[in-house]
């Protein structure tokens, strides 16, 4: 029967807990006959990734520890490494690459929309970017006869990525 104190969710069935000679806690998985330093119940509890962690969290499989030698470090109880770097700061500069990717492509976005209608004397201002292959749509209901005239806006949809 799983331990249980109050208020904790408790082990899951076949699962029980002990200490190793330094007093560290680790998981017995009597159904598979492993143990892991990993407790079941994470799963239900912790953050699956980075992606999911709030504040200071670390998520499921990771560890922080401390070394009286060298300080702070970190285990990664799924790939079984330990690491110096906190895990937490290269997950940040993933997401700050992928804002500014982001806020990159929304001002392209933004600068081409900005193009969306364009008059016949502008049309040659689309050349000075480097597209890769354009193709240009020109709306049929703009052209007419008054389509001649430098001030009458085109319908232009670029339907390629642009490279700078």
């Amino acid at each position: 029967m799983p331990r249980r104190r109050n208020g904790e969710i408790p082990l899951p069935d076949g699962w029980d807990y002990a200490r190793d000679f330094d007093g560290k806690l680790y998981f017995i998985d009597h159904n598979s006959r492993k143990t892991t330093w990993i407790d079941p119940r994470d799963s239900l509890t912790k953050p699956q990734s980075f992606a999911d962690c709030i504040g200071n969290e670390l998520p499921l499989g990771w560890e922080e520890a401390y070394d009286p030698q060298i300080g702070p470090y970190y285990i990664n109880h799924v790939n079984q490494v330990t690491q110096l770097e906190d895990p937490r700061l290269e997950w940040l500069s993933i997401q700050e690459a992928m804002l500014r990717d982001y806020l990159h492509t929304a001002q392209e976005a933004l600068e081409f929309r900005s193009l969306a209608f364009c008059t016949p004397s502008t049309l040659g201002f689309l050349a000075m970017f480097p597209f890769t292959i354009a193709f240009m749509h020109i709306d049929k209901k703009s052209l007419g006869p008054e389509s001649t005239k430098s001030n009458t806006p085109i319908q232009l949809r670029v339907l390629t990525r642009v490279y700078r």
